[in-house]
């Protein structure tokens, strides 16, 4: 599957680096912290922008060309297995729409295209 690349600066790295200030922020607090109750908040805190964070980092979702020509975007899915799993569903309900697998987010989305025997074989695999 071919990616391209546009030669300009990945979007995300800077909020990347900024949610990794953040954690380094929180854990220095936390681990300063005498207050259980405080600590508690502190790491909740950290694994509730880490999930954030890898929720915009990496994203599954499926675009759809209803006819080959009108796009619709499907998802976002928790898993590149899922979105594969609904894909199939799709391809199942009519095999007219144009059907892709878009890797994402912003400037760094990667639009790749499922070969007809993914659908023939994994339809082979699930029966």
């Amino acid at each position: 599957m071919a990616t391209t690349t546009t030669g300009e600066p990945d979007e995300n790295l800077a909020e990347v680096l900024t949610a990794l200030s953040g954690f380094a922020a929180l854990a220095t607090l936390a681990f300063n912290s005498t207050d259980r109750s405080q600590l508690e908040n502190c790491l909740e805190q950290i694994q509730a922008a880490a999930n954030r964070a890898t929720l915009l980092y990496r994203q599954f979702h499926i675009l759809r060309l209803h006819g080959g020509i009108e796009p619709e975007v499907i998802g976002p899915f928790a898993t590149e297995d899922e979105r594969d799993d609904r894909a199939i569903e799709l391809r199942k309900e009519n095999d007219e729409d144009v059907i892709l697998a878009l890797d994402g987010p912003g400037s760094s989305i990667e639009i790749n295209a499922y070969s007809a025997g993914f659908f023939i074989d994994e339809a082979n695999d699930k029966s």
